[in-house]
């Protein structure tokens, strides 16, 4: 990405110092990962952690706004909810709570610094910005993790609540491949990925009409129907002229043009040959040469 508007999220079990550069270095896309504690980085700036020799900041997670619940939610959508909400409640029921006064479990506080341009993950080929997170519990013991960024790190707790957004990256692949069928899609030909998108949207384009203009219990049930659904009943040609235009069918338009006269006839055609050559070059190709 170019600045912080794109960014990769790499699973630790993919820390690859080589590819986090190509990232940067040839996409403009700017990677935020956390490290391992067996690496060197990690001991590096563990050190100075330890040591005293970083400004920590006290860290306060922000509120996380309410979602809003859609003001026309069907019945059944809601009652499938109603479902959902009452297993969730049972789960929680079941699983064991955490005890409460066990203080080595008990969170006291979060802090955060920074350390920039440390450049001892040996194999990338550009100095990594580090955020260093440290963990207080009520026993007093510490715990530390630490995050990589190929961006300056200028605000700290923007950092980190922007690293919260992995999970809900994780949750949308989840939904891609387990709702919308991608997960048995593994091939990286870029025709085929392009055709597979527009087919995903024809998919929610169709769920959409489907579901917004079919009563409940009416919806089709099989692609056939779907199809059904966008395939068009009337095609109209619409001819323009300064504040006037004409609403024709296929017919009508070819009986106006073959009743035109000699010289309005080869206009037409003059100008139907110039709108071909130009649409001919106006379609590019998606991947640049």
């Amino acid at each position: 990405m170019a600045g912080r508007d794109e960014a990769v999220d790499l699973r630790p079990g993919f820390l690859d110092g080589a590819q986090i550069g190509r990232c940067k270095q040839e996409w403009g896309i700017h990677v935020l990962i956390p490290t391992r504690k067996n690496m060197d980085i990690y001991q590096d700036v563990l050190g100075l952690a330890e040591a005293g020799e970083l400004s920590f900041q006290p860290w306060v997670a922000p509120m996380a706004p309410s979602k809003p619940i859609p003001v026309h939610r069907p019945k059944w959508i809601q009652k499938r909810e109603e479902v959902r909400q009452r297993t969730l409640v049972r789960k929680k029921a079941q699983a064991p709570a955490p005890d409460p006064t066990d203080p080595s479990k008990v969170r006291v506080r979060s802090e955060i610094a920074t350390v920039s341009r440390v450049e001892t993950f040996s194999s990338c080929p550009i100095p990594l910005n580090v955020l260093v997170n440290r963990e207080i519990h009520a026993d007093g013991h510490v715990d530390y993790w630490m995050l990589l960024d190929t961006a300056p790190i200028r605000e700290p707790a923007r950092t980190r609540q922007e690293y919260g957004l992995r999970t809900t990256i994780e949750e949308r692949h989840r939904q891609l491949k387990c709702f919308s069928d991608l997960e048995s899609f593994s091939s990286r030909a870029f025709s085929l990925v392009v055709n597979q998108s527009f087919c995903f949207t024809d998919l929610q384009l169709i769920t959409m009409v489907s579901f917004t203009d079919q009563p409940q219990g009416t919806q089709p049930q099989n692609p056939n129907s779907y199809l059904e659904l966008l395939r068009p009943t009337l095609t109209v040609i619409v001819i323009y002229y300064q504040n006037y235009m004409a609403f024709l069918t296929p017919l009508e338009h070819q009986e106006l043009v073959l009743t035109l006269s000699e010289s309005a006839r080869k206009k037409i055609l003059a100008k139907t040959r110039r709108l071909r050559r130009s649409l001919a070059h106006a379609l590019h190709h998606a991947r640049p040469p």
